[in-house]
């Protein structure tokens, strides 16, 4: 990272923070691993709902924390998932491929047994999931050759799930990006053109 002039502070870069992001998940436990990627996705569809909600109304910041919070409804991962497909937010395979991945995730928090991407059960779940493989190929090129791997054979071995797992969790994360800052244009234009209630 670049230091900035004054201070000598690190200048913040967006690249260098997702990498560190993606490190620090590999340092976890399989479980530990899933349950932070999971957790990134769930806050990122938390926001997608509440920018939604927004763009089409004025709520108060208590109603706001009455929904998102234990236990309003929306206050779940699973509520917000359904939720946004209810809604239009989603594609069908966006919803999907999330509910898999919230499968996944809730055997990490909730098993008692040992949890692992070497599992032939965890592997047969990722092996449902298809959104990596909506990836351009001009754009898969560009992919380390793990995550190519993974690509051409996601149940391989404990390794292979676990990287086609985190494309998997990156492809929605990406998805869900967008669809915020298309909330947000939407938000945006209901301002400009006093069309907002």
């Amino acid at each position: 990272m670049k230091e900035a002039a004054k201070g000598g502070a690190e200048e913040y870069s967006p690249e260098a923070a997702v990498l560190a992001y993606i490190r620090s998940l590999f340092m976890e436990s399989d479980r530990g691993f899933v349950l932070l990627a999971f957790e990134r996705v769930d806050e990122l569809l938390k926001d997608l709902h509440i920018r939604h909600i927004h763009a089409v109304s004025r709520p108060s910041n208590k109603l706001v924390s009455e929904l998102f919070g234990w236990p309003g409804p929306v206050s779940s991962p699973s509520a917000r998932i359904k939720l946004a497909f209810a809604y239009g937010l989603m594609s069908q395979d966006e919803f999907a491929n999330l509910e898999v991945v919230r499968e996944i995730r809730n055997k990490a928090a909730h098993s008692r047994q040992d949890f692992g991407f070497g599992f032939s059960f965890i592997q047969e779940l990722v092996s449902k999931l298809e959104a990596p493989l909506r990836i351009p190929p001009e754009l898969q090129a560009q992919l380390s050759e793990s995550k190519r791997s993974a690509l051409q054979n996601p149940s391989k071995d404990e390794n292979t799930t676990k990287m086609y797992f985190l494309l998997t969790v990156e492809c929605l994360a990406s998805a869900i990006l967008i669809l915020t800052l298309e909330t947000l244009k939407q938000q945006q234009q209901n301002r400009l053109s006093g069309e907002g209630v």
